[in-house]
Order: structure tokens, then sequence, then C-alpha cells
């Protein structure tokens, strides 16, 4: 049992039929991107950012631990060369 009078959905779309298609130049449009696809490139974006700061803390991680080699080195020939000047001071 039907209420009110049918309704129809055209099965072409809402706007009307084209004999010929518009040149892609003419009928862009500044919005023409999909959400999908900005979504994908912000994540690609992302990752790549995330990716650059793991990559530079280890950088700076190696960087610190090469200074500090260097450093323990330098003041370990210190500390022996005071040593041997107190021995040869003393003897």
């Amino acid at each position: 049992m039907a209420f009110g009078p049918p309704l129809f959905v055209r099965a072409i779309g809402l706007e009307p039929t084209r004999t010929s298609s518009l040149d892609p130049k003419s009928s862009a449009s500044t919005n023409s991107a999909t959400p999908a696809s900005k979504a994908r490139s912000n994540q690609e974006r992302a990752a790549k950012l995330v990716l650059l700061a793991v990559t530079t803390k280890h950088h700076l991680i190696s960087i610190t631990l090469s200074i500090l080699s260097i450093m323990v080195g330098f003041l370990s020939s210190r500390i022996l060369a005071i040593a041997g000047n107190m021995s040869l001071n003393e003897g």
C-alpha cells in the first residue's frame, strides 16, 4: 500500500547530460583533490617528518658520544701525564 505520489530518481544524475566533455583545464577547480588523497599525503608527510626527527636524534646521539669519547681520551692522557709528573717529582 503506497501513500502519496511515487518518488522517481534520475538514473543519470541531477545535472543535465552533456553532449561532449569539458576540457580538463576549464573544468578543474581548486577543491578537486579528494579528501582521501589529501589524508594520505598528510600521513606520508608526517611519517617523513617523524623519520627525519628520529634520524636527527640518532645522529645527535652519535655525535655526542663521539665528543664524549674524545674528551675522555684527552682527560685520560692529562691524568696520566699529571700522575707521571708527580711520580718524577717524588723520586
